[in-house]
C-alpha cells in the first residue's frame, strides 16, 4: 500500500484521491470474487513431483459422485469405463439430472464406430438423457467433411466443471497421457452448464457501495479540481 501511495503522489499527475480510492475499492471486489474459485491441474500419464496434480478418473469420479442435482458430461469417444458406469447410475438414482453428449456414429458420418451411449453401459437409467450433435447444424469444410463433437466435460450443480483433453475411456483416463483443469467455484462452471443463456458474469460492487464510491469521486472533483469545466449531458448507452 505504501508503494502504492508513493507512486500515486510521484506520478499520479492530478488523479483524484476518490479515484484511487474506488479504483481500490473495486480491485478488492474483484479480489474477493476470484477467491470465491479455485483451479486444480488434471493429469494422465506419469508421476510428477513438479506441480501438484490430480489423477484424470479421480477427479471425474469425485465430480459425478459429488453431484446432488445437475450433471453434464461431455465426450467425443467412451469405451471400457464400468467405474464411470456405475458412478453415473448411481447420480441418477439419487435423483441427478444427468445429460450426456456423445459423439454419434450416423451424425458423424462414421467418424466413430460404434454407438457410445450402448457403450457407456448404462442406457435404460432413469433420469439420464442422452444427447448428440445434430449433421444439419454441423459445419461443413469446402472438402464436404463436417465437423465433429470433439470436447471433453463434465460440469457438476453448475458448481464444479472439469475440462479435459481425455475421453472418457480406460486409455484415456488411466494410462495415456491427458491433462486438464479442475474448476471449483466462480461464474465459470454455471456459464459452461447453459452458454448460450450466459453472459460473462463479470463482479460488480452491490449497487450501495459503486453509488457511495461514484460520490466520492465527484466530492473529490469539486475539492481537486474546482475549476475544471463541466460536462453536463446526460449518458446514452
Amino acid at each position: 500500500m505504501g508503494t502504492l501511495v508513493g507512486t500515486w503522489v510521484t506520478h499520479g499527475r492530478g488523479l483524484p484521491a476518490g479515484a484511487l480510492a474506488f479504483a481500490l475499492e473495486c480491485s478488492a471486489e474483484r479480489q474477493r470474487e476470484a477467491a470465491k474459485q479455485a483451479l486444480s491441474i488434471v493429469w494422465t500419464g506419469p508421476s510428477t513431483d513438479a506441480v501438484p496434480v490430480r489423477r484424470t478418473d479421480q477427479a471425474l469420479l469425485e465430480l459425478i459422485r459429488g453431484a446432488r442435482r445437475r450433471l453434464i458430461i461431455v465426450s467425443f469417444a467412451v469405451y471400457k469405463v464400468p467405474e464411470l458406469a456405475e458412478a453415473l447410475a448411481a447420480a441418477a438414482a439419487r435423483g441427478v439430472s444427468l445429460a450426456v453428449i456423445l459423439e454419434s456414429p450416423t451424425e458423424s458420418g462414421g467418424k466413430v464406430a460404434f454407438d457410445m451411449t450402448a457403450a457407456l453401459g448404462v442406457e435404460g437409467a432413469v433420469g439420464m438423457t442422452f444427447y448428440s450433435w445434430p449433421a444439419e447444424r454441423r459445419p461443413v469444410t469446402s472438402s464436404g467433411k463436417s465437423a465433429s463433437l470433439h470436447a471433453k466435460c463434465a460440469v457438476a450443480d453448475g458448481q464444479r466443471l472439469l475440462v479435459s483433453s481425455a475421453n472418457l475411456t480406460e486409455f484415456a483416463l488411466s494410462h495415456n497421457v491427458e491433462i486438464g483443469l479442475l474448476v471449483r467455484g466462480g461464474g465459470i462452471p454455471d456459464g459452461v452448464c447453459c452458454p448460450s443463456a450466459s453472459s460473462p458474469r463479470w463482479p460488480v460492487p452491490p449497487w450501495p457501495r459503486f453509488l457511495r464510491g461514484c460520490v466520492r469521486y465527484r466530492e473529490s472533483l469539486d475539492r481537486e479540481l474546482p475549476d475544471a469545466p463541466v460536462h453536463d449531458r446526460e449518458f446514452e448507452p
